[in-house]
Formats: C-alpha cells, sequence, structure tokens
C-alpha cells in the first residue's frame, strides 16, 4: 500500500522539479537576451565610433578630393578588427575611394545631418553571419575660428561627403551562439539533475527544497552569487551542490564575457586614441600636423588676446634637403627631419611647439612674448633656429650639415588669425630664400608684392621650360698660347613672351629655390651637347680644329644620384666626344657634400669629359682638399680681374692662383676680360685661357656658328703680340 505522504512527495518533487526547469529556462532566456542587449550596444557603439573617426581622418582628402590620401586612410581603417569595408562617398554619392569586399555601392539614403547612423538594426541570432551591417558618419570641414560678434560661430556644419564603414557580425553571432550554448549546457545538466531527484523525493527534504526554490528565484533575478545551503548528502543535497555548481559556471561564463566585453572596449578606446593621435600628429617625426598646428595656434591667438600677449610664428624651411634624400637615400632623409624636429622642439618646450607641415617645412610657434619686445626676441630666437638647424646630423657613414631659411611673423602685428599669420610667415620665408638662405627675415607690408612676384615668376619659368622659350648663348673661350679659339661657355638665356630677355639674375634663384634647376640643368646638357656636336662636324669638314663646349652644373645637380647617367645620355644622344664637353663646378657645391662629390668627379672623370673649378677663389675649399680632386682646370673669378692691373690684392690673388695651378698641373682660364690692361697682366701671370668682352660678348647659337665655327686657326689679334 502506498504510503500517503509518498504521492504528496513525489507531487511536491515534480512541482519542484517543474520549477527549476522553468526558472532556468527563464534564467537562460534572461541571460542570452540581456547579453544579446549589451553586445548590440557595444557593436553599434564600435561601428560608430569607428565612422566618425575615419570620417574625420577623411576630411582633408574628401575636401581635396585626394585618392591616394582618402586610401590610405580607408586601408587604416580596415586593419582593425571586424572591419568589412569602408567606402568613401561625395556629397553626390559618387564614391572617393573603397576598401574592402563590403560596402554599398551607392550612398544610402540617410538622414542628411552631422550625425553618425546605423542602417538597419541587429536582430541576435537571426542576423546572418556574412551580411555586415554598415554605419554611416558625414564627413565635416573643420570649421575656422569664429571672429567675436559673428553669426557664423553657430553656424552648423555642412557635411562635404559621407563615409560607409562595414562591420562584419560574424564575431558578433559567434559570441551569442558560444553564450548561448554554455547556457544551455548548464540548463540541461540543472535539469537532469531534478529530474533524477524527482523519485527520491521526500518529506525531509522540502525544507532543503524549498531552499533550492528560493534560490533559484535569487539566481533568475540575476543574482549568481546566491549559494544553497547543502544539509545532506542525499538526492536534496546532491540537487543542492547540482544548483550551486550550475550557479559557478554560469557566473564563471558572465565573467568570461565581461572580461571579452572589457578587452573589446579597451581595443576600441585604444584604437580610437591612436586614430585620433595618426590624425593630428606626423607619422615620421611625431610632431603635430597641419590640422592639430591650426587648432592649437587657434588657442594661442585666443590665449594671447586675453592677456595682452603677442605670438611669434617661424616658418623654418629646410635647405637642399632634396639633395640629402637625392644622394644619401630616404632613410637617411628621415633621420635629418627627426633630428631637426628633436632640436626645434627643444627651442620652445615650455613656451610653445614645433609642427611639421609637409617635405621640409616646419613651423615653431613661440607663446606668450611680451608685447613690446616680441619682435627683438623672435629675431633671437630665429637665429638660434639657423643655428641648431646647421649643427652637424649624424646619418649612416658620415655627418651632414643643413642649412635652413626662418620667415617670422607675429600676432597681432603682422596677423589676427592663424591662417593669415601662417602666410605672411611663409612670405617671409620666401623673401629669406631670395636673400641668398641661410637667413632670417621678419614679415613687412612690403614684401607680399615680391613675393607674388616671385610666385608668377616661377610659373612663367615652368612654362617657358615646356614650351622653349629657354635658349643658349655662347662666349669664346681663346688659348693664350696657341694665340686660337679653343671652344666657348654655354650660357642660358630666357626669351619671356612679354618681359623680353630675363637677366639669369633674376630667373636662376627662382630656378635653385623651386628645384627647377635640375630640369634646366638636364636640358641645357642636352642643348649644349647638341650644338657642339654640329659645330665639330661643320669644323671637321672644312679641316679646322675642334671646339669644347663648358657647361656650368649647380650645386643641386651635382648632388642628385643620377648626374653622371644625365651627362653620359647627353654625349650619347648626340655623339659628342666626352673630351669636348667641360663641366664646370663651384666651390661651394663640391664641399657642400664633399665625400659625395669626390665620388660623383670621379665618375664624371670615368666618362672622359673635363671637370673645372668656377669663380675659383671665392669659395671656401681648403688646398689639402683640392689636391685630391680630379679636375683639370680653373677659372679665376671675374670680380679678381676687374681690378687688375691697378689692385695688389687682386694681383697678388691671381699670381698665386696661376702659380699653384702650374704646381698642380692645372690650366687656369681668366673670365670677365674686358680691357688690353687686364689682358697684359694676366699674360705674365702665366693665364692659359681667356675670355671676356675684350673679344667677344655672349651670342646666340647661330651667330656663334656664323662668327666662330670652320675658321681657320688663326691667331685673335689681340693675341698676335704674345
Amino acid at each position: 500500500m502506498t504510503k500517503p505522504w509518498h504521492g504528496l512527495a513525489s507531487k511536491l518533487g515534480l512541482y519542484a522539479a517543474l520549477l527549476i526547469l522553468l526558472t532556468t529556462v527563464a534564467l537562460v532566456a534572461s541571460l542570452v537576451v540581456r547579453h544579446q542587449q549589451r553586445q548590440s550596444a557595444t557593436f553599434r557603439e564600435l561601428g560608430l565610433s569607428l565612422a566618425k573617426t575615419v570620417a574625420e581622418q577623411a576630411q582633408m582628402g574628401v575636401f581635396s578630393g585626394d585618392a591616394a590620401e582618402l586610401e590610405h586612410v580607408a586601408h587604416g581603417a580596415s586593419s582593425f578588427p571586424d572591419v568589412a569595408g569602408v567606402t568613401v562617398f561625395d556629397l553626390s554619392g559618387r564614391v572617393l575611394s573603397r576598401h574592402g569586399t563590403a560596402g554599398p555601392a551607392e550612398l544610402p539614403t540617410t538622414q542628411r545631418h552631422p550625425e553618425p547612423t546605423m542602417l538597419g538594426e541587429l536582430q541576435g541570432l537571426l542576423l546572418p553571419a556574412n551580411v555586415p551591417v554598415n554605419f554611416v558618419a558625414p564627413v565635416l570641414l573643420a570649421a575656422g575660428p569664429a571672429m567675436p560678434g559673428s553669426q557664423a560661430a553657430s553656424a552648423p556644419q555642412e557635411p562635404q561627403g559621407y563615409v560607409v564603414v562595414s562591420l562584419s557580425t560574424a564575431s558578433f553571432r559567434q559570441q551569442l551562439l558560444m553564450f548561448l550554448e554554455t547556457s544551455m549546457g548548464a540548463a540541461a545538466l540543472m535539469g537532469l539533475l531534478g529530474m533524477a531527484g524527482m523519485a527520491v523525493l521526500a518529506r525531509v527534504v522540502l525544507k532543503p527544497l524549498r531552499e533550492v526554490t528560493i534560490a533559484a528565484g535569487h539566481v533568475a533575478a540575476g543574482d549568481l552569487d546566491h549559494q544553497v545551503r547543502v544539509h545532506s548528502r542525499d538526492e536534496v543535497g546532491l540537487l543542492a551542490q547540482a544548483f550551486n555548481r550550475m550557479t559557478a559556471q554560469l557566473r564563471e561564463a558572465r565573467d568570461t564575457l565581461e572580461g571579452r566585453v572589457a578587452e573589446r572596449t579597451r581595443m576600441l578606446e585604444e584604437a580610437s586614441a591612436e586614430a585620433y593621435r595618426l590624425a593630428k600628429h606626423d607619422a615620421l617625426t611625431g610632431l603635430p600636423n597641419r590640422v592639430l598646428l591650426r587648432e592649437r595656434l587657434d588657442l594661442a591667438i585666443a590665449t594671447a588676446r586675453e592677456h595682452g600677449h603677442s605670438v611669434a610664428l617661424f616658418f623654418v624651411d629646410v635647405d637642399h634637403f632634396k639633395a640629402v634624400n637625392d644622394s644619401l637615400g630616404h632613410e637617411s632623409g628621415d633621420l635629418v627631419l627627426k633630428a631637426i624636429a628633436q632640436r626645434l622642439t627643444a627651442l620652445v618646450a615650455h613656451h610653445g611647439f614645433a609642427a611639421r607641415l609637409a617635405g621640409d617645412e616646419f613651423v615653431l610657434v613661440r607663446e606668450a612674448l611680451p608685447a613690446d619686445e616680441g619682435r627683438t626676441l623672435a629675431h633671437a630666437l630665429a637665429q638660434r633656429v639657423l643655428e641648431v638647424v646647421s649643427e652637424p646630423i649624424a646619418v649612416p657613414g658620415q655627418e651632414v650639415r643643413m642649412g635652413s631659411s626662418v620667415g617670422v611673423a607675429l600676432y597681432p602685428g603682422d596677423a589676427q588669425d592663424p591662417t593669415t599669420l601662417l602666410r605672411a610667415a611663409d612670405m617671409a620665408m620666401y623673401a629669406a630664400k631670395g636673400g641668398g638662405r641661410m637667413g632670417v627675415q621678419l614679415f613687412s607690408a612690403d614684401m607680399e608684392a615680391p613675393v607674388l612676384e616671385r610666385l608668377h615668376l616661377e610659373t612663367d619659368l615652368r612654362r617657358a621650360l615646356a614650351e622653349g622659350e629657354l635658349m643658349l648663348w655662347y662666349q669664346p673661350q681663346w688659348s693664350m698660347d696657341g694665340r686660337r679659339l679653343v671652344g666657348a661657355e654655354a650660357l642660358l638665356r630666357w626669351n619671356h613672351p612679354h618681359r623680353g630677355l630675363v637677366p639669369p639674375g633674376q630667373f636662376i634663384p627662382v630656378a635653385e629655390a623651386s628645384g627647377l634647376i635640375r630640369e634646366i640643368g638636364a636640358w641645357v646638357l642636352d642643348q649644349a651637347a647638341r650644338d657642339a656636336q654640329a659645330w665639330n662636324a661643320a669644323n671637321a669638314a672644312q679641316g679646322a680644329a675642334p671646339l669644347r663646349v663648358a657647361v656650368n652644373v649647380s650645386a643641386s645637380q651635382l648632388n642628385r644620384s643620377d648626374i653622371v647617367e644625365t651627362v653620359a645620355a647627353a654625349l650619347a644622344a648626340h655623339r659628342l666626344p666626352p673630351h669636348l664637353l667641360e663641366l664646370e663646378l663651384t666651390e661651394s657645391g663640391i664641399v657642400e657634400n664633399p665625400e659625395h662629390g669626390l665620388q660623383v668627379l670621379l665618375r664624371l672623370q670615368a666618362l672622359g669629359v673635363r671637370l673645372a673649378i668656377d669663380d675659383f677663389g671665392t669659395g671656401f675649399s681648403s688646398l689639402s682638399y683640392l689636391t685630391r680632386l680630379p679636375v683639370h682646370s680653373l677659372k679665376i673669378d671675374r670680380s679678381f680681374v676687374a681690378g687688375l692691373p691697378a689692385a695688389q690684392s687682386d694681383l697678388a690673388v691671381v699670381q698665386a692662383i696661376c702659380a699653384m695651378a702650374r704646381k698642380l698641373g692645372l690650366q687656369v682660364v681668366a673670365e670677365g676680360v674686358e680691357t688690353q690692361a687686364q689682358l697684359q697682366t694676366l699674360k705674365h701671370t702665366g693665364c692659359d685661357m681667356v675670355q671676356g668682352f675684350l673679344f667677344a660678348k655672349p651670342m646666340p647659337a647661330h651667330e656663334f656658328r656664323q662668327r666662330c665655327v670652320a675658321q681657320p686657326a688663326t691667331a685673335h689679334p689681340l693675341l698676335s703680340g704674345s
């Protein structure tokens, strides 16, 4: 006969088992729903933050239409986890840049307001793993500083384009499935244990069972730290232990997932911080870039306006930096830029900051200058800039010394806002370059016209090179002992369509400063080789002696790694014998990078061309270094010839040069000979060759050919008496 308590215990056991089962299901469902909501929010925040960050980085690229810049930004964003694609649109919906395999083909229809938006909603486990979620953010153009009282300060920013970041939901879906599997496994374990306890429930276990039920209610409410006291080792005790194990597993699963969420949050924060740093700083030097410079300059000017101070802005351009890249390589060039960045930063460590605009251009900002002493202190600091930039910089295998040109402008005297202040300092820097480099120039109001004129001249010079306005004129060179014409020096002329003949002293410095001198130099070499070959073909037909052509080579050409190849190409193109080409090099161009210069001269010597040092005596090269150079002749600068024979100091220099040349086995060429007295003096000092207005002025190529080519080798009347 069944005991009366047996049925009740069975019922109570059954009810308890059902309650545990329902509680477990509710618990699992609650945890899954909460986890899904938390992860969905994290996923949404990640997408919105990343889209906003990429939109900020793409400001300059969208504004300028620079596809390479946008590709760089998209590529960087695609390196973050779960990013399936990045697409940049302009306002019309045209794709400016696309990176990755995902992303919409056209601009999604979104509310056009300056806030990032998620397209669509996450559906948890129902969302297909291979369908990305798109986040769209507008690209807003950074606004300049508002003037006091200006209504533009409150005007909303208008989008310049849109960025769509596509995030993969695979990781999101995988984590949900993992959590669901863990929860269902724990629920299944608790259910099995509850069902096993149904058969052995008795009246003595009702109280512990009630405790389990109460504990299940706590757990269902989210209190996973609640434990059931174990009163015995029977089935109810085992059930209590199983319940405690279940809550421990759920607690462990919760802690694991929370840890993962915290780690992903940390990664997102670090990624956002790094993206901000990259958007505002120069990647090579770590200095503020143009964007951060504008922000900090705004703040510096606002602070100075409030306290009645001045702000000095220094525009620093490193002279001949491209020559370092060309001759020593970009790694050495990067070391030079980093060293200069560190030195400039140290100059204003506590009272300002340094920034890098681009290439070899830096900006130094000195804040909180006294208004009455601003210009004096700024000029002194600019001199310190010249000094620290010119200190030796160690690069692999040697040391290099760089020069710089510094333009200075001050707030409030020269400009009232960052844009105008930068422009004023830039103009001052160009004026410093025009004064011969390695100089300092403070901005003045009358500086704008010459700078604009210089820019117009540079633009015209670029056109002149492309449209054939440049030409070569030639000045004959005569042998003193052989009394005959031996060659001619090629002199560059520019026939401007509106200005007429532009003096070389006007456009050569512009070509040097803009880098056009290299292209122009290559053209001069090619044209001189062409003309010389034509002369010598005519001379050969008439039985006349061949003529040399002398071509000036600038320091920037000498420092190029391809100068030897350029010379060889000109000789080969026109089949000019190498010994009929003489390259005239300045002392300053050789000593600027002596070891590299020596190697280039040795390679040029191996080609068979002649080498001459032009304007000898005006530079700073040592005589010991001169003995190592594979040169054939020295050209006495016209400044020494002009004073002959009256100026005893000039006469002593000429005599010393000729005596030294004889000892070294070098020929001496005197240029700028204009009088008979100068010629007679040069004869007595032992000069080998002469050129100047006394014999002939520079003349166009066709006139030189008519007057000097295919003529009998007769002595010049002025030389016949020697």
